[in-house]
């Protein structure tokens, strides 16, 4: 072995490594935002973490063969588990019609002050209504 390749090899040691570490912290974003993101989105933010966690410790360990076949374990486990939600929180998510104004909309009444929004009680009856 000639000694010119051994004094090429140790003067660019310091390089080859600056370039392995920023392999490994580029292997390990991209294997752990795969299943973080796609945990947020399917409601299942602890799952995805975890998933992201794996997924970047195998990523410092084998780089992206490692990472990305850990990561799309975990996208199939948390695509497999739902969206996150009960029958109870869908109740809960549901929306109240809303309330109808009643409003004038012609345009031709422009200058006249639009009536107040109706009211959902009876306003002659006092149910409901604390001391005047």
């Amino acid at each position: 072995m000639p000694f010119e390749l051994f004094a090429q090899a140790q003067m660019n040691q310091d390089a080859f490594k600056a370039g392995m570490v920023i392999g490994i912290i580029v292997a390990v974003l991209i294997s752990a935002a795969i299943p973080i993101s796609v945990g947020i989105s399917k409601g299942q933010p602890i799952l995805g973490v975890v998933g992201g966690v794996f997924s970047g410790g195998a990523a410092v360990v084998l780089g992206c063969l490692g990472g990305l076949p850990m990561a799309a374990l975990f996208v199939i486990i948390i695509m497999s588990m739902g969206d996150g939600t009960t029958e109870r929180t869908r109740k809960r998510r549901k929306r109240r019609r809303p309330i109808e104004d009643d409003y004038d909309d012609d345009e031709e009444d422009d200058d006249e002050p639009r009536p107040k929004k109706r009211r959902r009680y009876d306003e002659d009856s006092d149910y409901g209504r604390g001391p005047r």
